[in-house]
């Protein structure tokens, strides 16, 4: 690359990155509901999975 290129990429770039915004608060409380609830849908769903499967087995001993 040329010398003029490589300034013109490394300006872009430092541009860029000192004009990014901070996430506002809004943002990151959407973020945190989303994660919670995320986990709480896995933690669920295996909750499920583990009863069928103990109630499946009760049910064979059982019968």
């Amino acid at each position: 690359m040329t010398d003029t290129l490589d300034q013109a990429l490394l300006t872009h770039h430092k541009s860029k990155s000192s004009t990014r915004r901070r996430p506002s608060e809004d943002t990151k409380l959407a973020a945190s509901l989303t994660t919670h609830l995320s986990v709480s849908a896995l933690n669920f769903g295996w909750l499920r999975i583990f009863l069928s499967g103990h109630s499946n087995a009760q049910r064979q001993r059982i019968g």
